[in-house]
């Protein structure tokens, strides 16, 4: 198992330092931020298309359009590593996302200079690689399908120096299967990052 497991509850993050504008913001289920304009991260201005309009992703495959959107906790990630560390120090490293969704984190990582996997379902993979295609970085990003619990095949073939995460939990019975990926992708890795916004609890009624 990594060496540091790095939780980031976005009730404990000061988003107002991370994000523009500065006016405090109430932190609600969803998408409370604009990137039409763009996202700034490592000092480049990435763009990063939500929906295209993908007639083959059916009203019924829930988990497949909650992937295009961008929510809260991976725009605090994106930033999180920004203020946290250099793009000297993020060069080269080696790194998965999971659920990736339209790929801001991996995205933001691959402008430092790291190797990124951004992970999805199968459905939501074409439009990773778009975005990957829209911000020239192809080069250091790679889009590729991946179900929780399922078979990783390539992913571990060398050591992970991160797993990262964000926002990608929604129900209950997704957890068991994505702490077992975590577990198969960071037998030797060092660090695995998860951003999260609790938006609900549980209680005895369900």
């Amino acid at each position: 198992m990594p060496g540091i497991f790095i939780f980031l509850p976005l009730s404990f993050v000061s988003v107002q330092s991370f994000m523009e504008p500065a006016t405090p913001i109430l932190l609600l289920k969803g998408s409370n931020w604009d990137f039409h304009g763009g996202f700034n991260a490592f000092g480049q201005s990435l763009s990063v298309t939500e929906h295209r309009n993908d007639r083959t992703i059916g009203s019924d495959q829930h988990e497949a359009r909650t992937g295009l959107t961008i929510w809260d906790a991976a725009a605090v990630l994106a930033k999180y590593f920004e203020f946290s560390f250099t793009p000297a120090s993020l060069s080269d490293k080696r790194i998965v996302e999971l659920g990736a969704g339209c790929g801001l984190v991996g995205l933001a990582l691959a402008a430092a200079g790291a190797s990124v996997t951004l992970t999805d379902v199968g459905e939501l993979v074409h439009n990773l690689e778009l975005n990957i295609q829209d911000n020239g970085l192809g080069h250091r990003a790679r889009a590729r399908e991946l179900r929780w619990g399922e078979p990783i095949r390539d992913l571990a073939d060398e050591p992970n120096d991160f797993v990262v995460a964000s926002d990608c939990l929604w129900v209950d019975y997704l957890l068991e299967h994505f702490v077992e990926t975590i577990r198969a992708l960071s037998s030797d890795a060092k660090t695995v990052v998860i951003a999260y916004q609790e938006v609900s609890r549980p209680t005895a009624d369900h």
